[in-house]
């Protein structure tokens, strides 16, 4: 389980590990990347004030999690710029 303490550390587990993220949902969305794949029906129930996404080490490599706010405005000219609040880096090993 990676959660808010966890932050900015880097994690090793082993292909086909179940990696399952909880955070506060000060924390903003929760995206990854690498060699994860999402498993949805991994996240248990949540209570109100935490934030949870699952997924599974799907094969040996570097994976990242965060979680980021988008604070976008309306109109022309006006970008998206991401906020990145969490992150952890995943070692994925055979």
């Amino acid at each position: 389980m990676v959660t808010n303490a966890d932050n900015g550390k880097t994690l090793c587990v082993h292909q086909g590990t179940n990696v399952l993220v909880m955070l506060t949902t000060d924390s903003g969305g929760i995206r990854a990347s690498g060699p994860l794949t999402q498993e949805p029906a991994l996240v248990p129930s949540l209570v109100p004030g935490v934030e949870g996404a699952a997924y599974v080490a799907s094969e040996p490599g570097i994976a990242t999690i965060m979680s980021v706010l988008s604070p976008c405005g309306s109109g022309p000219g006006l970008h998206c710029m991401l906020l990145e609040l969490y992150h952890v880096t995943i070692d994925i090993v055979p």
